[in-house]
């Protein structure tokens, strides 16, 4: 990185790689900085070779601009500096997706996993298993919630059940013995 610090006139005044004195009129952003523009971009060195990219800003006293600082640095430093820290940025992001996934996983698989045992408890219901229960101490609330109902329903359905075989076995006592 190259720092200079002109005058009013161009001429520079401090500048660990320039000699004091020396003009900068003809570089394009120490005029626009001395215009009081502060101006960034890049442009090829023909002193160095290489293509350079910049920052030059007024120095200001007041309403009055008194000079100007330029900073120039290879634009290859530059661009490496941005990829390393895209890369960084991409790793980061990348790893925070990975994270997220693996967290949507482990979530969708616990709001799942209850109600899978549900619905196969309500299957062994329809195979006529009256005696399986829905397990109501794990879910969500909701889940738990339901489970309950379930298990409120399927004891309703076996004692409505078991009133009915009752019935059916006093009814055909009674016709077998009139």
């Amino acid at each position: 990185v190259r720092v200079v610090v002109v005058d009013v006139v161009g001429s520079a005044v401090l500048g660990p790689t320039f000699d004091v004195g020396e003009d900068f009129t003809n570089r394009p952003e120490i005029l626009d900085a001395l215009a009081g523009r502060p101006v960034t971009g890049e442009r090829v060195s023909t002193t160095l070779g290489t293509v350079l990219f910049y920052v030059a800003v007024p120095v200001i006293s007041g309403d009055t601009t008194v000079g100007a600082v330029r900073i120039t640095a290879p634009a290859s430093t530059i661009s490496g500096a941005v990829n390393s820290r895209l890369a960084g940025l991409g790793a980061v992001v990348l790893i925070s997706v990975v994270i997220a996934v693996i967290a949507a996983f482990a979530l969708a698989g616990a709001i799942t996993r209850p109600i899978t045992r549900l619905t196969a408890t309500t299957r062994r219901l329809a195979a006529g298993d009256l005696g399986d229960r829905a397990d109501e101490d794990s879910g969500p609330p909701e889940v738990r919630s339901l489970a309950r109902s379930f298990n409120t329903m399927v004891g309703r359905l076996e004692q409505m059940v078991d009133r009915q075989r009752g019935f059916a076995g006093t009814a055909s006592h009674q016709l077998r013995t009139p």
